[in-house]
Parts: structure tokens; C-alpha cells; sequence
């Protein structure tokens, strides 16, 4: 029996008793408040002739004339999502767009602030493509247009005031491909879709992960959107078929808003399975057997308790998990049953007692299943450093994570009260602080501290000199610590320094309004130049400026300084 055929059984039969007892109201799971929302959403977009979509537009492919009639409207939500093929090299440009009003004038619409404006890439740009250059599509150079890259969403005031809006829309001639869909609206599907995601956090992102878009799946009326999703979750499996039939049966449903329903249903039995396909790829018995026999020697295993388990494991993988292909609830069961008798054997390991770990949390939506590097708050690549990670944009803390071998708890330490990533988190010896990178209100990167009980806090260095910043700082055993330096100052080479400092009071506290750090030692080449710092707590020397990429001719005297002075520094340390 499914959820949903659950579901109508629990209802008829508390129907056919509710004489025996007060009606119970019923609650609204993620797949009821889903529907209920797209369909409200539906209903205020039907009203005002919404959406307006454009067909697929492709690079270099002639702009497409989009009109919109926006009498009446107060706002005007313009989208640009990205076709099947993803986002990339999505330059969408709504060009010589502009707003009529009832006598006939009209006002361009770079000429109009955005009440809310965000691209998926960059920021929205007025007249210019993304390189500053004009705009020009398929050949047509355009003096006026509003560049949105995809995914984005730009939101305008109209108040009444305009009757009709006008723009030729697509792909500028600049971009290396790219594909998209223009549409208009006149509500926010983003702020309903952050209203499911709040209420259903684990279910949204699961539902977001398989979607081209929360936005494009609730401003579609029927259920395509879903189709989709359950076609894409299907396509994980192994083995698809009987999930495949399940999901012909639901095409073949005739009421939109019961198909949607059902869709949404399969798309979350189908994810079970591909999850637990996923963990059962990594459930090695003999590895947990070779575990097990090493953690029992260890003083403090409970041996009595695990061992059962490990037992209960090797039969349950005698028997096989094919059957969760077929939706066979009781090997689902015991395939959730293996997996945590695994989690709990290796989590009884007695070097875990300490129970608590301290970590970096990025709060990323519906994106967390899609997240790169740089959406936590690093750099793109292995070669270079903090200078070319992000520096805003986040939603970042640093939480202390309990109770690990159960119901994992979850305590914030702290937050910045800006949109700055949390990088380098360095737990102190004494296990009572931390030290990370975040940025300053100035954009320039520091080494910060705080308690673990979230008091405390401050910026670690004081930062005088404006073309200086320090990340990835790290405590040493005898109460210094070292850090990276960067000169902002020439952008013709990037130039670093390391540093040694000492907290100047006994206490170990680096508090910058008592003028806590100072210099007691300098890695620095032979050749370079010393240069005393504005602020007495802080001493550097400057590296000549040397060329970005190493040349192949070792002998040379740019090689010969950074090869030497790395071997200070690792003598230093």
C-alpha cells in the first residue's frame, strides 16, 4: 500500500467511526502544502493573465518580441530561467524593454530602479553585456536592455501607472551558448517556494535537487514539472523498472491537481531508494568486521552491545536489498535496519566519547545537494588561495554538533552580523576557542576569535594599513600564532608575507583594543626589503615583486627567493 492510498484508508476510516470520538484535523504534510500552494499560486496568475512565457530562446538565435499587458498590475516580476541544459553562458537580455503608459509614453526600463534584482551569475546590468561591451543579438545591436544572466529574477514598481510592457528578448551574441526562457509575473514564486522550504527544509531541497527550479514548477499549471522530477529521480536507479510502471500509471490520471499529488509521492519513494541505493554502496560487512575486531581491544568498547548488531548485519546482508527496487517494504526496512546497525558499530568507538565536534555550517536551500567549493566560502581551484574565494553572499556560522551517535544536536557558537564566508576554523589547544578567516566591513580579510560558549569574539589583528589583509591563521603549541599576509597595493603580482606573533599579555587574549600582538619573529627572504608597519604590533618585510607564474629556469633570482625563503619558513616552523 503507498502513502498516498494510506492516506484515503486513515480518512475513510475515521469518517466511518467519528461518532466514537471528536473529528481529528487533519495536518497537511510537504506533498498536501505543496499542491495547495502551486494551485493558490496558479489561481493569482490566472487572474491577471500570468505567466507570460517566451518560447525556447537560443544563442544567436533572433530576438522574440515579448509583450505584456500590465494594467492594473502594482508589480512586474520578470524571471529568466535556464532551459534543460542547464545555466551555463545563459546572458539573457530583455532588450529595448520599456514601460507604456495609458497615453502613450513610455520609459525605458534601465532608466527604472529594481526593487529586487538577482542574476545567476554577476549582477543585473543596464545597456552593457557582461564584459561592458554594447549588446547585440543575432547581429541586432540594441542601445537599450536589461542583461539578467540565468537563473534570475528582477522585480519592478509599477503602481498602477503603466498599461503595457515591451521588450525584444535573447541570448547576447557574447556568450559562448546558452538557452532560455523569459517569463513575467506579477507575484514572487521565489518568496512562496521559501515559504515551503521553511516549513519542509529536507523535503523541498530533496524535491529542488531534481527540478530545473522551484520558481518554473510552481508557475506551471499542469504537472509537467513533476513529470520531470520523477523521470530525473529514476534515472539514478539501478534498476527502474517497477518504479517506472508506477510512474506510467500516474500519467495516465486525468485531475491535475491529483496528479501532481501522485507524482510528488512516487518522487519520494523514488529518492528513498536512490538513497539508500547510495548507502548501501558503501556497506562493506568485512570492513565493519575488521573494525569491530579492532575497536573491541580497545578499553571502554561495549562489546556486549555492538556485537549483536554486527551480527544482525552480516544475516540482513545475507538476504540482499534488491528488493527495495521493487518498493518491498520490509527490505526497505531492513536495508534502513543494516545501515544503522553499521552507524552505530563504528560511532562506538571510545575516541568518540568526547561526543562534540565544531564545525562550519553554510545554510544553501535547495542548492545544498548542487553545492561546488566556492558556495563554501573557498576557492575555485587547488592553486590558489583565500584571495580568490568569494568574500559575500553567505549565509555561514560556526555550530558546535552533540550527541553524535544519536539524534545529532546542533548549537550555534556564532554568526557574522555581515554576509561574509567562515573559512580556516582552528579549534585552540585548550578546546575552549576558535580561530577562522572572515571578512572586515571593508571587505579586507582577518583572523577572528571566538569562545565556544559564543562569547568573546573579536578581530585577532588590527588592521591599520589598507593595503594589507591576514587569513589562515593557526595557533602554535607555545602560544603564538602564524598567518598569511597579503599586499592589495599591485595588482601586477600577488604578494604574500608569514608571520609569527605573540599575545603581548599573559592571559593568551588577542584583543585588539589592548594592542595584544606583537611581532616576535619574521620568515622572510634574505634579498628583502623591511619596511617598518604603521602599527607598532605588527613588523613585515616586503618581497621584491617577482613575476605571477614561476619561470622554468630555476637559476633565476625571482626562483632563488621564493625557494629560499620556503625553506626558512619551514625550518621556522
Amino acid at each position: 500500500m503507498n502513502k498516498l492510498q494510506l492516506v484515503i484508508s486513515v480518512l475513510l476510516s475515521t469518517s466511518a467511526v467519528s461518532w466514537a470520538g471528536p473529528q481529528q484535523k487533519k495536518v497537511d504534510n510537504w506533498i498536501d502544502a505543496s499542491v495547495k500552494a502551486k494551485t493558490e499560486l496558479q489561481e493569482k496568475l490566472k487572474k491577471a493573465g500570468m505567466p507570460v512565457i517566451s518560447q525556447w530562446m537560443k544563442h544567436k538565435q533572433k530576438a522574440q518580441s515579448f509583450v505584456v499587458d500590465v494594467k492594473g498590475l502594482d508589480k512586474l516580476v520578470l524571471v529568466t530561467a535556464g532551459g534543460p541544459d542547464g545555466t551555463n553562458y545563459d546572458q539573457a537580455v530583455w532588450a529595448n524593454a520599456r514601460l507604456i503608459k495609458k497615453d502613450g509614453t513610455s520609459v525605458w526600463l534601465d532608466e527604472i530602479p529594481y526593487e529586487y534584482g538577482v542574476a545567476g551569475w554577476d549582477k543585473p546590468k543596464m545597456n552593457v553585456n557582461v564584459y561592458d561591451n554594447k549588446i547585440v543579438i543575432a547581429g541586432k545591436e540594441y542601445a537599450h536592455g536589461v542583461l539578467c544572466h540565468a537563473d534570475g529574477t528582477l522585480v519592478y514598481p509599477l503602481n498602477g501607472e503603466y498599461v503595457r510592457f515591451e521588450a525584444e528578448v535573447g541570448i547576447d551574441d557574447a556568450s559562448q551558448g546558452g538557452s532560455v526562457y523569459f517569463q513575467a509575473l506579477n507575484v514572487m514564486p521565489e518568496n512562496v517556494g521559501k515559504e515551503l522550504s521553511n516549513r519542509y527544509p529536507k523535503e523541498i531541497a530533496m524535491l529542488g535537487s531534481v527540478l530545473d527550479g522551484l520558481d518554473s514548477w510552481l508557475i506551471t499549471a499542469d504537472a509537467s514539472e513533476e513529470k520531470q522530477a520523477v523521470e530525473k529521480a529514476l534515472s539514478y536507479l539501478k534498476d527502474k523498472t517497477y518504479f517506472a510502471n508506477e510512474a506510467k500509471r500516474v500519467a495516465d490520471e486525468t485531475d491535475v491537481n491529483t496528479q501532481m499529488h501522485k507524482y510528488l509521492s512516487l518522487l519520494e519513494q523514488i529518492q528513498q531508494v536512490v538513497a539508500l541505493q547510495n548507502e548501501l554502496e558503501w556497506l562493506n560487512v568485512e570492513s565493519v568486521k575488521l573494525a569491530f575486531a579492532d575497536m573491541k581491544r580497545q578499553k571502554g568498547y561495549d562489546v556486549a552491545t555492538y556485537e549483536p548488531l554486527l551480527n544482525e548485519l552480516i544475516e540482513l546482508t545475507k538476504k540482499g536489498f534488491d528488493g527495495i527496487y521493487k518498493g518491498d517494504e520490509q527490505v526497505i526496512a531492513d536495508a534502513k535496519k543494516a545501515l544503522a546497525d553499521k552507524r552505530a558499530i563504528l560511532l562506538g568507538n571510545v575516541l568518540l566519547d568526547g561526543d562534540k565536534i565544531v564545525a562550519t555550517r553554510f545554510k544553501l536551500g535547495m542548492n545544498a545537494r548542487l553545492a561546488m567549493a566556492p558556495d563554501l566560502g573557498t576557492q575555485a581551484n587547488n592553486w590558489s588561495n583565500q584571495e580568490s574565494a568569494r568574500r559575500e553572499g553567505f549565509d555561514s556560522e560556526i555550530v558546535e554538533l552533540t550527541n553524535l551517535r544519536g539524534d545529532v544536536q546542533m548549537r550555534r557558537v556564532y554568526k557574522p552580523d555581515h554576509s561574509s564566508s567562515i573559512a580556516d576554523l582552528k579549534l585552540h589547544w585548550d578546546g575552549d576557542r576558535v580561530m577562522f578567516t572572515q571578512t572586515m566591513p571593508d571587505k579586507r580579510w582577518n583572523i577572528h576569535e571566538v569562545k565556544l560558549d559564543g562569547t568573546g569574539y573579536h578581530p585577532m589583528i588590527e588592521m591599520k594599513e589598507p593595503d594589507l589583509e591576514f587569513y589562515d591563521g593557526t595557533y602554535l603549541p607555545d602560544g603564538r600564532i602564524t598567518t598569511w599576509l597579503m599586499s592589495t597595493a599591485s595588482s601586477r603580482c600577488c604578494r604574500s608575507w608569514w608571520m609569527q606573533a605573540t599575545p603581548s599579555s599573559s592571559s593568551n587574549t588577542t584583543s585588539t583594543s589592548s594592542n595584544a600582538l606583537t611581532t616576535s619573529s619574521i620568515s622572510a627572504p634574505r634579498a628583502a626589503v623591511p619596511a617598518a608597519s604603521s602599527s607598532p604590533r605588527v613588523r613585515r618585510s616586503r618581497w621584491p615583486r617577482c613575476r605571477a607564474a614561476l619561470p622554468a629556469n630555476t637559476s633565476s633570482p625571482c626562483w632563488k627567493r621564493t625557494r629560499n625563503s620556503a625553506q626558512r619558513a619551514n625550518k621556522a616552523v
